[in-house]
C-alpha cells in the first residue's frame, strides 16, 4: 500500500512555496477547513488536537518563547523530545509570549477565527489571557472549546493539577490493577492520558456536529472534560456489577472475578498467552478441549452463576495446567480450532514483526521523525481517510508568520 493510500503524509509534503503552509495549513480530510487552535500544554490535551489534525483540521500549536514543557520530559535525541514530536505531530507551532499585551492581543484574534480551541489551562490562567470560554464565545460563538484537565471545570477539585497516573490512582484502576497479594499498580503506559484524549475527542466531534445542525444553528459550546472521569469510565462494568455494602472489588491479578477463565498462562515453552472465554458457550468448548467432559465438570462449571470462588480458582487451575503442559503453537492450533479466544502476549519488537500488523500498516513511521514509529491514526474511514502529518516542529514558533497570515489576514 502506498503512503498515499494510507493517508501518511511526508515532510516535504504541501504546496512547495516554503512557507511551512503546505500539508499542514491545508489539511483535507473528514475535518478539512477546521481549524483547531491547541493552547494547552503537555501530553494529553495537545495529544487530543493531533488526534484532531489526523482527521484533517488545520491545528496550530501556541508555544510561550521557551517552548512547550513536553520538548524536554521523556526520552530526548539529536532530533528533540520523542513524546513532543508523536503529541504534536500534524501541527504548526506559532510563539506568543503571553506575559505581553501583543501576545494576548494575538492570542484573542486567533480565538476569534478558530472552530476548537483546545486548553488545560485553570480558569484563573485563562482569565489572564482573555480566554476563558464566556470570553471566547463573544468574540466568536461558533467556537467549540475543549478543556481536558484531571478533574474538570467544576467541583471542589477543580483547578488541582494532575496528569494520567494521578487519574488513574484517583479513578479506581490503579486499585484494580496488579497481583491480588500486591500493592495498587500503575500501567506500564500512558493510559490515563491517552483515554482522556479520546474521551474528548469523542466531546469536540459531537460539539462540531451539533453547531452545524438545525438545532446548533452555528452555536459552538463548552466541552469540559477529566482524566479522572475517562479513567473511572473503564470501571463501567466493575461499577455495574456491583453494590454498596457488598466487598469491595479488588485485584486479582490478570483475572475478573465473575469471568473465568480470563487469564495471563505460561506455556510449557516459556511464552505467554492470553485465554478470555467466560461465556458459558466458551467454557463448554474449555471443557472439552482439556478433557473435563464429566457430569461434574458440567455442573461445576457450566454456567456463570457457578464459576466463582473455588470453582473459578479450579477452573483456571485446571486451564493453566493445561497450557503449562504444551509449546506456544500446540496451544494456540487446539485453542483456535475450537473457537476459544486466545492471543499470544506480544512484545513490541512482535508487533513491529507481525504479518497482520504490517498487512494492516497499524505501525508507521512518523514523517519528519527521523526512525520514530507509532501507531497509525485509527479507526479507518474509508471515503475520508486519516493521515498521520510531519512530527511536531523542531523549531519553536516556525510557523508563526504564515499562520498569522493564513488565519488572520483576509487577503490570505
Amino acid at each position: 500500500m502506498s503512503d498515499v493510500e494510507l493517508g501518511v503524509a511526508g515532510p516535504g509534503d504541501g504546496d512547495g512555496d516554503g512557507d511551512g503552509d503546505g500539508a499542514r495549513g491545508r489539511a483535507t480530510g473528514a475535518l478539512g477547513g477546521v481549524k483547531v487552535l491547541d493552547v494547552a500544554t503537555l501530553y494529553p490535551a495537545p495529544l487530543l488536537a493531533a488526534m484532531l489534525g489526523d482527521l484533517g483540521a488545520d491545528v496550530v500549536k501556541i508555544e510561550a518563547p521557551e517552548g512547550d514543557a513536553l520538548r524536554r520530559v521523556g526520552a530526548i535525541d539529536d532530533d528533540g523530545a520523542r513524546a513532543h514530536r508523536f503529541a504534536n505531530r500534524n501541527k504548526r507551532s506559532v510563539v506568543l509570549d503571553l506575559d505581553t499585551a501583543a501576545g494576548i492581543d494575538t492570542l484573542a484574534a486567533l480565538t476569534s477565527v478558530a472552530d476548537v480551541v483546545v486548553v488545560n489551562q485553570t480558569d484563573a490562567q485563562l482569565a489572564r489571557w482573555k480566554c476563558t470560554y464566556a470570553e471566547i464565545a463573544a468574540r466568536n460563538p461558533r467556537a467549540v472549546v475543549v478543556s481536558l484537565t484531571a478533574f474538570g471545570a467544576t467541583g471542589p477539585w477543580a483547578g488541582r493539577g494532575g496528569n494520567g497516573s494521578i487519574a488513574e490512582a484517583f479513578g479506581g484502576f490503579a486499585h484494580l490493577n496488579g497481583s491480588p497479594d500486591g500493592p495498587p499498580t500503575l500501567p506500564s503506559a500512558a493510559l490515563g492520558d491517552t483515554v482522556g484524549a479520546i474521551v474528548a475527542l469523542n466531546g469536540a466531534l459531537a460539539a462540531l456536529y451539533w453547531r452545524d445542525t438545525d438545532e446548533g444553528r452555528g452555536r459552538g459550546q463548552f466541552v469540559d472534560a477529566s482524566l479522572s472521569e475517562a479513567v473511572l469510565s473503564l470501571l463501567g462494568a466493575t461499577f455495574a456489577g456491583w453494590r454498596a455494602g457488598e466487598p469491595v472489588p479488588t485485584r486479582h491479578g490478570s483475572r475478573i472475578a465473575a469471568a473465568t477463565p480470563r487469564n495471563v498462562y505460561r506455556t510449557g515453552d516459556g511464552r505467554f498467552v492470553v485465554v478470555s472465554a467466560p461465556t458459558d458457550g466458551q467454557v463448554a468448548r474449555v471443557l472439552a478441549l482439556i478433557g473435563r467432559t464429566d457430569e461434574a465438570a458440567r455442573t461445576r462449571f457450566g454456567d456463570a452463576a457457578s464459576r466463582v470462588g473455588e470453582a473459578a480458582d479450579e477452573l483456571d487451575g485446571a486451564v493453566a495446567d493445561w497450557v503449562g503442559a504444551r509449546a506456544l503453537e500446540a496451544v494456540v492450533d487446539a485453542m483456535e480450532h475450537a473457537r476459544i479466544p486466545i492471543a499470544v502476549v506480544q512484545t513490541p519488537t512482535d508487533l513491529l514483526a507481525h504479518a497482520h500488523i504490517a498487512a494492516r500498516e497499524s505501525l508507521v513511521p512518523l514523517p519528519g521523525g527521523g526512525a520514530t514509529i507509532v501507531p497509525a491514526p485509527h479507526p479507518r474511514l474509508s471515503a475520508t481517510p486519516s493521515r498521520l502529518g510531519p512530527s511536531g516542529p523542531a523549531l519553536i514558533g516556525a510557523d508563526t508568520d504564515a499562520v498569522l497570515q493564513s488565519w488572520l489576514d483576509p487577503r490570505a
